[in-house]
């Protein structure tokens, strides 16, 4: 059954940005990789309980500007060894928020950064305040250092 609204004059929402510092991924190294592997280890971010994954911006130092998948949960989870086909265990779907790839880079002389937007993927964690992380390569890249890559959120929490 539909219900039909009317609205008259503006809608205003009112939300805040929450941005997460720009983490390094770790356990990366400077092997190739293949399309599936794992992009360093399972990593932790620090956010509200609650909220909206708006944009997710990815440095990388080593202009492979290489997509891959960012792949979160609300707890913690087996993760992928680096370099290694990840393989999600069937007991990690309990705890799967979503998958957002990063794929749009502005490349400049030594370095690229992506910036994506409009992700809109909603979470609510039960374990407070801690956004696990996995990345998955969908290039081959040879990375020139192992902080190469860098990873950050920023996050729309309701007012």
């Amino acid at each position: 059954m539909a219900i039909a609204v009317e609205v008259r004059g503006p809608v205003v929402t009112t939300a805040k940005l929450f941005r997460t510092p720009l983490n390094t991924v770790p356990g990366v190294d400077t092997n190739i990789y293949t399309s599936g592997d794992a992009l360093g280890t399972k990593m932790t971010f620090s956010v509200p309980r609650e909220g909206i994954v708006q944009g997710i911006i990815a440095v990388d130092l080593a202009k492979q500007s290489v997509t891959f998948d960012v792949v979160m949960f609300n707890g913690d989870f087996v993760g992928g060894v680096n370099n290694d086909a990840f393989d999600m265990t069937d007991s990690n779907f309990s705890r799967l928020v979503g998958i957002a790839q990063v794929s749009t880079y502005f490349a400049f002389n030594d370095n690229s950064v992506a910036v994506e937007k409009d992700v809109g993927l909603r979470y609510l964690l039960p374990e407070g305040g801690l956004l696990w992380v996995q990345c998955v390569t969908r290039g081959t890249p040879t990375l020139a250092a192992v902080g190469d890559i860098k990873l950050g959120f920023v996050i729309e929490v309701a007012e």
